[in-house]
């Protein structure tokens, strides 16, 4: 995943968790240099991010109408869980699944904020879905 250098201190700026948060990811040449923060807040007490689907699906409407090419889902994790969860890995399927036939792959970065940012890519190939870990380039 390339991202733009301005993009990815954003992503590095959110709150710390708990709560987890996130929001989507876009791009007009590839490089990652739009994001739109999900403003849903959920439980201090929860370590579980449920994306407002509504607004997100209306951010990536607007995206189309500029130009801007949804490129993924991001949301931020505690120090202590270093990985995408069973429920992370489960929806990020549903999510592929959901997608037209057209999106083959889409990011999944982990953020940890004030720390770095872990990347994960999501392929449908051959009618399954991987999800790989990806290199992130800031430029």
């Amino acid at each position: 995943m390339q991202i733009r250098k301005s993009t990815y201190k954003k992503l590095l700026n959110m709150p710390s968790v708990p709560p987890e948060m996130g929001g989507i990811l876009g791009s007009k040449n590839n490089v990652i240099d739009e994001i739109k923060f999900d403003r849903k807040i959920t439980s201090c007490e929860s370590g579980i991010y449920v994306p407002d689907v509504k607004i997100l699906n209306k951010y990536i409407q607007e995206w189309n109408e500029r130009g801007i090419q949804f490129q993924g889902f991001f949301h931020t994790h505690a120090f202590n869980w270093p990985e995408l969860s069973q429920d992370d890995k489960e929806y990020i399927v549903c999510i592929m699944k959901a997608m037209p036939e057209v999106v083959n792959q889409l990011y999944f970065p982990l953020i940890f904020p004030n720390s770095h940012v872990r990347g994960f890519l999501a392929k449908k190939v051959k009618g399954d879905i991987e999800i790989i870990e990806d290199m992130i380039e800031v430029i």
